[in-house]
């Protein structure tokens, strides 16, 4: 089974009560109005705004998600929603979509210019995923301005470049994928390859921007075969690392093995300090879920590698993002979508705080991301009951 085309199967699930630690600053519910549910498609940050920008699929409460019509939200540091509206086309008409991010990789991305570049968001996904243009910086109702198909891609992460470029990491036909754009979305330069080259199926799963330069790109994936050694059931596939250079050139690279399910690749954060941190999971002789971190320098010198901590059901999901004094923090979702934890850790892997939110969650487009000293985490949540009484609605919420 090729992992760059798995979807998951639980798209949104119940949920009861809505419980944080102390350290919430706040809690945001976006639901456009009482007769619509609003389903999460995807989240980035604005930094030069220092906000949070969220588009969402809106559909008609009483019914299943389907088609839908695109809005964009707004959220400053304070929680404060600026704006929420629907998205337009060039000629004023409202944008539909049937995307659902657990399956279709749903991304964006903001330039310097606050205008947005996406994936797999508008349109019919069933007739290939597109990557769109948005003019979004100061305009109260945000614009389509160009869209374009692309075929067999799965997109994992979408960040901006230098020079209002952005980069899409993820795979096709079993290849790590990299793919340069311009702020039109046209492809500027695209490549395919294999880091090990023994027929096994690789994807890219995350990336990340050394924050001192913002050229050096930290790109992490793995590969589903036995590749450099024997694969175990606690360690079934290969996992890597790869630092490039600006002009596109590999300084270096690691590999290591892991990964305790498909469901859960490699993820990746660069530190106040420079150094790179590398989340992944595999399984225990209890068949229990670890999760380790590996620590690296700016060169891929290994600085300590960690058990951070162990789940006793196998999470759903997680993600990782840098916080202040070069630490970092963990989100995930435990098994069956049960609430969500967090876990903050120190620049040397050490655990300092924690904290849960408890309350059935959805799989759709969960992302962990830092804007200053604030940790910001979006995700979707749902009601119990039949289809004519579910609700579903996006989250935002924020801690020290």
């Amino acid at each position: 089974m090729r992992f760059s085309t798995l979807i998951l199967g639980a798209l949104f699930c119940i949920f009861f009560s809505n419980q944080l630690n102390a350290s919430i600053l706040w809690d945001k519910d976006m639901a456009y109005d009482s007769n619509t549910n609003t389903s999460l498609l995807a989240s980035c940050l604005n930094k030069d705004a220092n906000t949070v920008i969220v588009i969402t699929k809106v559909c008609p409460k009483g019914s299943l998600p389907g088609w839908g019509f695109c809005v964009l939200w707004e959220i400053g540091t304070d929680g404060n929603i600026i704006r929420q509206v629907p998205f337009k086309n060039a000629e004023g008409s409202t944008v539909q979509t049937n995307a659902v991010a657990a399956k279709d990789d749903c991304a964006i991305a903001s330039d310097t210019s606050g205008n947005l570049m996406t994936i797999g968001v508008f349109g019919d996904q069933k007739k290939g995923r597109s990557i769109a243009r948005i003019s979004a910086n100061n305009k109260r109702e945000p614009v389509v301005l160009t869209s374009s198909q692309i075929d067999n891609l799965s997109i994992k992460k979408l960040i901006p470049f230098k020079n209002n470029t952005f980069i899409f990491v993820g795979s096709e036909k079993g290849n790590n994928l990299r793919l340069l754009t311009d702020h039109e979305g046209k492809i500027l330069n695209k490549k395919q390859e294999k880091l090990f080259d023994v027929g096994q199926h690789e994807s890219f799963t995350d990336a990340a921007l050394m924050r001192s330069n913002n050229s050096n790109l930290a790109v992490v994936g793995r590969g589903l075969a036995n590749i450099t050694r024997e694969m175990t059931f606690e360690q079934p596939a290969e996992n890597y690392i790869v630092i490039y250079g600006p002009n596109d050139e590999i300084l270096f690279g690691d590999s290591f093995a892991g990964g305790s399910s498909i469901l859960l690749p490699p993820k990746v954060c660069y530190l106040d300090n420079g150094n790179i941190v590398v989340l992944y999971a595999k399984k225990n002789a209890n068949l229990k879920t670890e999760f380790w971190a590996r620590c690296y320098s700016q060169e891929l010198k290994l600085l300590w590698e960690k058990l951070v901590f162990v789940a006793d059901k196998l999470p759903f999901f997680f993600n990782i993002t840098s916080r202040n004094q070069a630490g970092f923090v963990v989100g995930l979702s435990p098994q069956m979508l049960e609430g969500l934890e967090f876990y903050f850790f120190d620049k040397n892997g050490t655990q300092v705080d924690n904290a849960h939110y408890k309350g059935m969650v959805s799989a759709s487009g969960f992302n962990l991301m830092r804007i200053n000293e604030k940790i910001i985490a979006v995700f979707e949540e749902g009601s119990s009951g039949s289809a004519k009484d579910l609700i579903i609605k996006t989250k935002v919420i924020a801690f020290n």
